[in-house]
């Protein structure tokens, strides 16, 4: 979260470079005292940390702003998109590829195993991932942060870029490196939170989480992509929670404009959409007392499963009081795997329910909801408890 302050110390927009910035939400659980900017220029919407940023790698499914360093998010949103950009790119004709921010590899072993000729340049600053690929031929891994490495320009046929850029140390700059390395008929997968996610009805996780600098809503993003020169073939995977776009270069960039100016409207959705958040946001905390007093109560009574370990969970035991002692299950299929472990409890896998029978299962999640639905039915589960009903009562 790397702000830029000019010399009166005001600071400026990472994408304009207008000093329009405006305090618009201060997150209260931020351990680096971050305030949610909105440029009144351009419409970005930027993280200013009052504090200097300490490298940390400690593990959190916290429901506050600390929450990170789970590294699983890349892996499950690579396997929701796959089929999809499969569609729409030949990737066995492709010649040079680069990931940006590889992670734990998926795209990386994925893309050497439909093309085992191409080049592949894998970008990760975290040495402690890369241990499943870096051995992997013809490709260079780097292990280092995007915007502090030299690469060839015009060069890449195909750029992955897929929950990076909120990362980064300027947006802008990282767009605009994309460009310049994208070859004339190379593609870009680009994805990033939707910012318009805040608008979930029953949100209890804090969005502006300390690891995300910059945030999007889909008609600012597609803004300034425009602007930079890239045109968007295909938005793919719609959903409430993240942009995904397949961009190229425009045959002509006539953005050599000085400038960039959003609409008034769209900013000032911007703003609403992050006011009408943060009511929305303490109103659902207030409930959870009351939730977790009907789980605790159920909990004493039945043999009962949860699934989902993940940060709605973390708000119930952090802020709605649910005891952890009485819980039979704790179900997981991604953080049974990492990190294991949640508030004491063991994750596990559903073929669990293999051996046990509870009496119902309640069900954490705000995504997959069917497709957990569907699991736990096929284990002859009919006492099934969502989130989203819990929040309704």
């Amino acid at each position: 979260m790397k702000s830029d302050i000019d010399k009166e110390n005001k600071p400026v927009c990472d994408f304009c470079r207008r000093q329009k910035l405006t305090a618009i939400y201060k997150v209260p659980t931020s351990n680096l005292g971050v305030s949610v900017c909105l440029c009144l220029n351009c419409g970005l919407a930027q993280s200013i940390s009052k504090q200097k940023i300490i490298k940390n790698r400690t593990v959190s499914t916290s429901s506050d702003a600390g929450w990170g360093n789970i590294r699983q998010g890349k892996s499950l949103r690579f396997k929701k998109i796959r089929n999809e950009m499969d569609n729409e790119i030949d990737f066995t004709g492709l010649k040079r590829i680069l990931d940006i921010g590889s992670n734990r590899g998926d795209f990386v072993k994925w893309i050497r195993e439909k093309n085992t000729s191409s080049e592949i340049t894998a970008v990760e600053p975290d040495k402690t991932l890369v241990g499943g690929y870096k051995n992997i031929s013809n490709v260079l891994l780097i292990t280092d942060r995007f915007e502090d490495i030299a690469l060839p320009a015009v060069h890449f046929d195909f750029i992955y870029c897929l929950h990076t850029l909120e990362h980064a140390h300027s947006a802008r700059q990282m767009l605009e490196k994309i460009y310049d390395c994208l070859s004339p008929s190379g593609f870009c997968l680009l994805e990033v939170p939707d910012l318009e996610y805040t608008s979930n009805k029953f949100i209890v996780e804090e969005f502006f989480i300390d690891k995300h600098t910059f945030h999007f809503t889909r008609r600012i993003l597609t803004g300034f992509l425009d602007f930079l020169g890239f045109e968007i073939l295909k938005t793919i995977e719609k959903d409430n929670f993240n942009i995904t776009l397949i961009l190229k270069k425009k045959a002509v960039n006539s953005s050599a404009q000085p400038s960039f100016k959003t609409s008034v409207k769209l900013i000032n959705q911007t703003r609403k959409l992050i006011a009408d958040y943060k009511k929305r946001f303490r109103s659902n905390i207030k409930k959870l007392p009351e939730i977790g007093h009907k789980l605790n109560e159920l909990q004493r009574r039945q043999k009962i499963v949860i699934w989902g370990a993940g940060r709605i969970f973390d708000a119930l035991v952090r802020y709605g009081k649910l005891k952890t002692d009485r819980i039979d299950y704790l179900i997981d299929t991604y953080l049974s795997v990492f990190p294991g472990q949640v508030h004491g409890i063991k994750v596990v896998e559903h073929g669990i329910l293999r051996q046990f029978s509870p009496d119902a299962a309640v069900i954490l999640a705000t995504s997959s909801v069917e497709e957990i639905q569907k699991t736990l039915l096929s284990y002859g589960i009919w006492k099934i408890i969502k989130f989203q009903d819990l929040m309704e009562i």
